[in-house]
Order: structure tokens, then C-alpha cells, then sequence
């Protein structure tokens, strides 16, 4: 199993990313240590360690109580092969980036607009304006102006996948020019019909606005547009240069949300939902299965600690581990355990992202779906009920596209298996009958040809998983939950 980077390395290679793409240029500022951890979603302990590491390595300056100050400068031209292979490797993905934004974030942007209040919407207008006047001084502090802007917004969802996943696009889009190339963010200022950015914010900031998405559409896909014409000419110029590959990016969606010993938890809590073992039956041993998962038994044990805090096994001295699913019961001591309570919120963040993200990708999806996949998951529905979405939900996302959509949902199907314990509680019972609702009607739309209708079936289970978990949540004392604010219905 693969042990995810530390929050310290993570956010040590964003910055030194950023710097080196020029989002933060020789002498720029970066942003205050309460901003990183906002923005990376890490502690202020990991931004206090990752900044003397960057002075030391030749990155930044530190002073105290002031900023830090990028004093890095590439050593050789940025014209030089290895920089020109590894930007034209990335190409066709970088083009599908800014699409994805295209298609996503408009969404995301204007429900985490809708929660703010008027006197936050005017400040980000007044913010949106200043944007112009950096613009014709400075075209890269000007976009980091207004990227700044759209991560404040997205911080009002609540939700810290929001501005990761835009901090995982927007890092990924972002590159240097090369040699006598016009950076394609310099080419924006250049075009006159260009919109200024308070004209692509501003229907975004009046709520309701019928122009809200699409100009932010067309913000992204203007400057997808340039980055493709830059990349077109340096592919020109370097004729040598390597084909174009797919499945460059990258979106570490359980980053910093999990452990070893959380990754065999979730594991053993499928095999748990498939039946793999019966009810009263014996895992086993911790020896057998740290040798299966190539972990030690330390974390073994920690794994089955935390699936014994779930009320699914029960660990007996000299005897085993039990499986005691039948003895699961609705008690709201079970989100005492922290790792529980990382993971309920995991699993919460990731259905309230899905429910927001899942009518574009369904529609994006659908004439790409297969006939036989929908005959294959009608027959599954009577043996499996709503268990099926899950198998509908991969036809989904293998149908997207690109690679860069099909990252993007992969991984946030990752953190839904999180939540999948919550099923085997009693409460989840009276949700059973709607889920499979949802997944029958989904299948029937999808043969009629119904896209909407389809798009609307699958969210709507995933809406309905967000609400009745968020209640679960509250009712267990994780008053966290609440924070998130539920998308509309429809």
C-alpha cells in the first residue's frame, strides 16, 4: 500500500511549485501563515516547520513579523530542452485542466457565493476591481489577486475540498514561458476584447444572475484558449520534442485526511460490506494480515481498534478478532474516537462536493455510456439494491471526457468508501428504500435517453446520502457537520 505524502512535503512542493511557475515571482511576497493554512488546509505548525526549510533551500527570505519574500531566480534560461519536454508531456492535459475549470468550477463558485453574506459580496466587487489596476502593471499579481479572491469565496462553502481542488487545478495550469514566448496570461493583456476580471465577477456577486457561469466559463476557456496557442507555438518550435501524454495531473483527494492504519481500516470495512466474513465469524490474525497488507502489526492493531470503535469487530484476548456486525447500534458515543470523526467528515465533504460537481459530469458522461453497461446494472439492481450505484457511478466516471474529469471523480469516489460503514447502522435502514429509488429511476432514464433526468437521479441519491448522514453526524455529537450547507434540491 502506498503511504500518502505528509502535509509538511505537500505543502513544501505546492510553494516550491508556485515559485517556480511563477505564481510567486522573485521578490512577491507570499501569502500570511493564516492564509497557507487555509488555503493547503494544514496547521500552522506545518507552516511554521515548511518556511525555514524554504529559506534554507533558497527559496524565500524570512523576516520577523513580516511576510516571506521569494528570492529565487532559475538558475539557466527557461529555455533550455528538459523544461520545454516536460511542459509539452503536459499539454493535452493541461488543455483538459482549464476545460475542467470551465466546467466545474462555475458551480462550485456560485453556491459558495450564495453563502455569503451582501456585505461580503461588495468587498470581493471592490477586491474584483483592483484586480484591473494590477493588471496593466502586473499581469502575474494580477492573477494572483484574483485567484485570491476565488479562493476566499470558495472558503465559504465550509468545505476544504472547494479550494483544494481549485489549488490542484489552478497549480497544474500555471508554467513559465519559454525563451522569446509570450506567457499566455501576458497574451490576455494584450487583446483588447479581453474582459477585465470584475466583469467576469461581477454576476457572481448580484446572486442570480443569468450570466453568473457562463462568463466564468468563458474566463476559463478564453485563457485555456491562450495557453494552447503558446503550447502550439513552442510544440512548433521544438519539433523533437516528446508526444503529448495522457494522465498527467494529479489530485490527491485523501492527502492529509487519513493514515496507514486508516487505508487497512477502510479495506477491511468493505470486505466487511461484501460479506467477506460472517457475522460471528473471525478475522485473521494480525500477523496474517500485516503480511497481506505489507504493514507492521502495530498498525494492524490500529486499524482494528478503530473498526472495533465502529461497533464492527470485537477484539478477545487470546481468541481473535470477532465480527459483530449484528450488535451495531445507533450510539452516539461512536464519533468520540478522533479518527472516526476524521473520517465521518471525509466521507460528508465528499458527498457535498459530489452533489454540487455530479449534474456537469453526468451530462458530460451520458452519450458516452454504454447499453450493455446499463443491461449489466438492471439485472445487478434486485441482487445488490443501492448498493449498485456505486458499480453506475465507475460507468460514470469512465465515460468522462477526459483524464483530468475522470481524476477528479475517481478520487472523490475514494473518499466516498469512508462513509460506507454507515450503512451497516440501523439507522441507514429507512434510507434504503429512496437510494434504490433513485438508482431504478437513474437506470430507466438512462435507456429512455433522458439525460436530465439522469443527472437529476444520481444526484439526488447522493443529496439525500449528504443529509441523512450530515443528521447522523449531528445527532452523534459531531457538531462540526453542521458547517456544511446543503445544495438545493433539483
Amino acid at each position: 500500500m502506498r503511504k500518502k505524502n505528509s502535509a509538511f512535503c505537500y505543502l513544501y512542493d505546492s510553494i516550491v511549485a508556485q515559485i517556480a511557475a511563477g505564481r510567486f515571482p522573485y521578490g512577491a511576497s507570499l501569502p500570511s501563515a493564516s492564509q497557507l493554512c487555509g488555503i493547503y488546509q494544514v496547521g500552522l505548525r506545518t507552516v511554521r516547520d515548511v518556511m525555514p526549510v524554504l529559506q534554507r533551500d533558497g527559496y524565500i527570505r524570512t523576516q520577523e513579523r513580516r511576510r516571506p519574500v521569494v528570492v529565487y531566480r532559475p538558475a539557466a534560461p527557461l529555455s533550455g530542452t528538459n523544461f520545454v519536454r516536460t511542459l509539452l508531456e503536459r499539454r493535452s492535459s493541461i488543455s483538459a485542466a482549464f476545460e475542467a475549470m470551465a466546467v466545474l468550477m462555475p458551480p462550485l463558485l456560485r453556491f459558495c457565493a450564495e453563502q455569503c453574506t451582501d456585505e461580503e459580496l461588495h468587498a470581493y466587487a471592490t477586491a474584483s476591481r483592483r484586480v484591473r489596476k494590477a493588471f496593466h502593471a502586473d499581469v502575474i499579481e494580477s492573477w494572483r489577486l484574483s485567484s485570491s479572491i476565488l479562493n476566499s469565496i470558495l472558503s465559504k462553502s465550509g468545505n476544504p475540498l472547494f479550494r483544494d481542488l481549485y489549488a490542484s487545478l489552478e497549480l497544474f495550469t500555471q508554467f513559465s514561458a519559454s525563451g522569446e514566448q509570450v506567457h499566455p496570461f501576458q497574451r490576455a493583456k494584450e487583446i483588447e476584447a479581453a474582459q477585465p476580471f470584475h466583469w467576469v465577477l461581477a454576476p457572481l456577486l448580484q446572486r442570480d444572475h443569468p450570466e453568473d457561469e457562463r462568463r466564468l466559463q468563458l474566463m476559463y476557456r478564453i485563457i485555456g484558449s491562450y495557453a494552447d496557442e503558446y503550447l502550439a507555438r513552442l510544440s512548433a518550435e521544438y519539433p523533437d520534442a516528446p508526444v503529448p501524454l495522457a494522465g498527467a495531473y494529479h489530485w490527491d483527494a485523501t492527502r492529509g485526511r487519513g493514515f496507514l492504519y486508516g487505508e487497512v481500516a477502510h479495506d477491511l470495512t468493505a470486505k466487511l460490506s461484501a460479506g467477506l466474513w460472517e457475522d460471528g465469524a473471525f478475522l485473521p490474525d494480525a500477523a496474517e494480515l500485516a503480511a497481506q497488507y505489507g504493514v507492521s502489526l502495530y498498525t494492524v492493531r490500529r486499524a482494528l481498534s478503530l473498526l472495533e470503535g465502529r461497533g464492527m469487530v470485537r477484539v478477545c484476548n487470546g481468541q481473535g478478532t470477532q465480527v459483530t456486525l449484528s450488535q451495531i447500534a445507533r450510539n452516539p458515543c461512536c464519533f468520540s474516537d478522533p479518527a472516526q470523526r476524521r473520517d465521518a467528515m471525509a466521507y460528508l465533504q465528499a458527498c457535498h462536493l459530489m452533489v454540487l460537481l455530479l449534474p456537469t459530469a453526468a451530462a458530460l458522461a451520458f452519450d458516452r455510456l454504454s447499453i450493455s453497461d446499463r443491461d449489466r446494472l438492471s439485472r445487478q439492481l434486485s441482487e445488490q439494491g443501492a448498493a449498485v450505484m456505486s458499480s453506475l457511478l465507475e460507468c460514470v466516471i469512465a465515460a468522462l471526457p477526459s483524464d483530468v474529469l475522470r481524476t477528479i471523480f475517481y478520487e472523490l469516489s475514494k473518499l466516498l468508501l469512508w462513509g460506507s460503514y454507515f450503512a451497516m447502522y440501523p439507522a441507514a435502514g429507512d434510507s434504503i428504500p429512496i437510494l434504490e429509488r433513485h438508482c431504478r429511476l437513474a437506470l430507466d432514464l438512462w435507456g429512455c435517453g433522458d439525460r436530465a433526468g439522469f443527472a437529476d437521479q444520481l444526484t439526488g441519491f447522493y443529496l439525500y446520502r449528504f443529509r441523512h448522514t450530515q443528521e447522523f453526524l449531528l445527532l452523534g455529537g459531531l457538531q462540526e457537520a453542521g458547517i456544511l450547507s446543503s445544495p438545493p434540491s433539483g
